[in-house]
C-alpha cells in the first residue's frame, strides 16, 4: 500500500467511524427528540455504506468479496434528499406527515441508479476485479454496460444541486420565522447547517474536478486521497453540530409558528386589526417592556410577551410587522442595546456583564445586534461618548 493509498484508506475509515458513532448518538435520543433527525441517520449511514467499500478495497476485501465493488453507487444517490429531510424536519413546527409519494420521489434517484448500475452488478466477480485492479478484459460488446456507469456522477450531482437549493431556501424561510417568534435564535437559526451544505458543495465542485481529471488520466496521485479528507472534514462537521443540535420548537406554540410560514397578506388576511386597536396594542407592549423590562429574559418569546399583554400571538406579531415595522426579534433587541447604550455611557461595568443583563446569551451576538442597531460595536460607542452622555457620534439611541 503506497503512502497515498494509506491516507485514502486511513479517510475512509475515519468516515465510516465518525458517520457509525454520530448515527447511534442520534438514535439513543428520546423520541421526540430523534424524530426530526431520522433524515441525519440516513446521511449518516449512507457514508457508512459509501466508505466502506474503498475501505474493504485498499484492505484487499475486494479480491476475496469483488462483489462490494459498487455497493455504494445507489446509496450516493441519497446524500441531497437525506439532506434536505433533516432541514424539512428540523423546521417544522409540528410532527411531518412522510407520505409513502414523498418518499418514493427522494429515493428516486437511487432507484435510477440501481438501474444504470445492474448491468454492471450482473459481470462475474473476477470480471469486476479486473476492471478496478488490473488490466481490461471485456470485449467489445460489454463496453455499453460499463461506460453506462459515467452516467452515475452526473446523476448525483443534478440531483445533489436540487435538493441543495430547496435546502437552503427552507433554511431562509426558517430564519425568518424564527425571528419573528423568539429573541435569542442562536441556537436555533441553524447558522452552522448553512454553512455546512456550503461546504458540502465546494467538495462536490472538487470531486468533479477529480473524476473529470481522473477520466483524462492527468488526476493526480493525492487529489483523491485529498477529497476522501475533504469528506472526513463535512461527515465531522454534520456529527458535531448535528449532535449537539437541540430541537428549535421545544416550547413554541406550533400554531403560531405556522403562521409565520405564511406571506404577510395571507398571515393576516382574516385579521380584525385595524390601525388604532394595533395603536393600542403598540403602547401596551412598550409600557410592558418599559416597565417590566421583559427584554432582560433571555429566553423571552412572542408567546411569553403575548401572554404579558394578554393579547394573542398573532395580533401580537402583526402589530410588529405592521404597526411599529419590526420583528420580534429586532423589536425586543432594540430596548436591550436602549439600556446598553445608556449603560456603555454612565457605568463602567464590562462590555459582558452589560451583555448579559441586558438579555443576551454571549458577546458575539450582542456585537452583532448592536452593530446592526447603532452602527458602531459597544466598545467603539463608549470610546466616543462623553461621561456626561453628550453625543459625539453620528448615530444615537435606537428607537423604541
Amino acid at each position: 500500500m503506497t503512502v497515498v493509498e494509506l491516507f485514502d484508506y486511513t479517510a475512509s475509515v475515519a468516515v465510516v467511524a465518525i458517520a457509525m458513532l454520530s448515527a447511534a448518538l442520534l438514535t439513543a435520543r428520546r423520541p421526540a427528540e430523534r424524530a426530526p433527525t431520522l433524515g441525519l441517520v440516513i446521511f449518516f449511514l449512507i457514508h457508512v455504506v459509501m466508505y466502506a467499500e474503498p475501505a474493504a478495497h485498499l484492505s484487499g476485501l475486494t479480491e476475496l468479496w469483488p462483489h462490494l465493488i459498487g455497493i455504494g453507487w445507489p446509496a450516493s444517490q441519497l446524500t441531497g434528499p437525506s439532506i434536505y429531510i433533516y432541514v424539512r424536519d428540523m423546521t417544522a413546527t409540528g410532527p411531518v406527515k412522510r407520505a409513502p409519494s414523498h418518499w418514493l420521489l427522494h429515493v428516486a434517484p437511487a432507484i435510477i441508479a440501481l438501474v444504470i448500475a445492474t448491468p454492471f452488478y450482473l459481470f462475474p466477480g473476477e470480471v469486476k476485479l479486473a476492471l478496478f485492479t488490473g488490466p481490461n478484459t471485456l470485449e467489445f460488446s460489454d463496453m455499453p454496460r460499463v461506460s453506462a456507469l459515467y452516467l452515475l456522477y452526473p446523476l448525483f450531482l443534478i440531483t445533489s444541486l436540487a435538493y441543495l437549493i430547496a435546502s437552503f431556501r427552507l433554511l431562509l424561510r426558517h430564519l425568518e420565522k424564527i425571528r419573528n417568534l423568539f429573541s435569542e435564535i442562536e441556537n436555533k437559526s441553524l447558522n452552522w447547517l448553512r454553512g455546512a451544505l456550503l461546504f458540502l458543495a465546494v467538495v462536490w465542485v472538487w470531486a468533479l474536478a477529480n473524476a473529470v481529471l481522473d477520466v483524462t488520466g492527468s488526476a493526480p496521485a493525492w487529489m483523491e486521497a485529498a477529497t476522501s479528507w475533504m469528506v472526513v472534514g463535512w461527515v465531522a462537521l454534520f456529527g458535531f453540530f448535528g449532535v449537539r443540535q437541540p430541537a428549535v420548537f421545544a416550547g413554541a406554540t406550533v400554531e403560531a409558528a405556522s403562521a409565520e410560514l405564511s406571506s404577510p397578506e395571507t398571515k393576516y388576511a382574516r385579521s380584525a386589526l385595524d390601525e388604532d386597536r394595533m395603536a393600542r396594542i403598540g403602547s401596551k407592549l412598550d409600557a410592558a417592556m418599559r416597565e417590566n423590562k421583559l427584554y432582560q429574559d433571555p429566553s423571552l418569546s412572542l408567546r411569553e410577551l403575548a401572554a404579558a399583554v394578554a393579547v394573542s400571538e398573532n395580533y401580537v406579531s402583526q402589530t410588529l410587522n405592521e404597526s411599529i415595522g419590526r420583528n420580534f426579534f429586532d423589536y425586543v433587541n432594540s430596548w436591550r442595546i436602549s439600556e446598553a447604550c445608556d449603560r456603555l455611557i454612565n457605568e463602567k461595568a464590562p462590555v459582558l456583564e452589560i451583555a448579559y443583563d441586558v438579555g443576551f446569551n454571549s458577546k458575539s451576538t450582542f456585537n452583532a445586534a448592536f452593530k446592526k442597531h447603532v452602527g458602531v460595536t459597544p466598545s467603539a460607542y463608549r470610546k466616543t461618548r462623553s461621561p456626561s452622555g453628550s453625543e459625539t457620534s453620528e448615530r444615537s439611541h435606537p428607537d423604541v
